[in-house]
């Protein structure tokens, strides 16, 4: 695919961008969250910290992770409905925006839906006993 954006047009969505870099770290940290607990717990000192939003929201509201995945799954479906606003938004501009800016937006929707759908199906986090009981008690 041949698509040319220019500079002033990727800062124009730079808004867009954002939320939809929210989006796919979340996602990530709802599903590698229990192979980085694993990790955290098998692997080198200095290598091992966990830093992710599950640990974060489960800390700062002080419920369990699971509960805190749920909330985070709630924020990311907010996020799927401020993409589909941006674009709206973007639409409507004068001077109306570039074919290959609206391209580019459509891109990083298929971007949050193809990674949301990556996630859920790869064995890089199914194959987690944790994540089979997890799942099964969320």
């Amino acid at each position: 695919m041949a698509l040319h954006v220019t500079q002033d047009e990727l800062d124009s969505v730079v808004e867009i961008e954002r939320n939809v870099s929210k989006h796919l770290s979340v996602v990530n940290d709802i599903f590698s969250w229990e192979k980085e607990v694993l990790a955290s717990n098998t692997g080198h000192e200095e290598g091992s910290v966990l830093c992710s939003s599950v640990q974060v929201m489960a800390a700062e509201a002080e419920i369990e992770t699971a509960a805190a995945k749920r909330v985070l799954w709630s924020m990311c479906r907010e996020w799927e409905r401020r993409h589909t606003e941006l674009e709206a938004a973007k639409k409507k501009e004068k001077p109306a925006p570039s074919e290959a800016t609206l391209t580019y937006i459509k891109g990083l929707e298929y971007q949050i839906s193809g990674n949301e759908q990556w996630s859920e199906t790869t064995k890089r986090y199914m194959n987690l006993p944790e994540f089979q009981q997890q799942t099964a008690t969320a």
